[in-house]
């Protein structure tokens, strides 16, 4: 099952609420309350899955991550 926070937020009525009962830190749910498009989170199965600055596919040149570019010079 596919969610996203704003919806936790909608669902449960609050924050705080939210954060009761997921679990997920009250922080993190104010961080990511108004990603509504999953940019740069979701929650897959329960298990909240984040963007990071230094994940390969999204920055890098055209998608290709150095050791993709490396294998292909060998």
């Amino acid at each position: 099952m596919i969610t996203s926070i704003p919806e936790l937020i909608v669902k449960h009525g609050s924050i705080a609420n939210a954060c009761r009962e997921t679990g997920i830190n009250e922080l993190t749910i104010g961080k990511y309350r108004d990603d509504v498009m999953c940019e740069r989170h979701i929650i897959y199965n329960g298990r909240l899955m984040t963007h990071y600055v230094k994940s390969p596919v999204l920055y890098t040149k055209r998608g290709i991550t150095r050791t993709d570019r490396r294998k292909s010079y060998e």
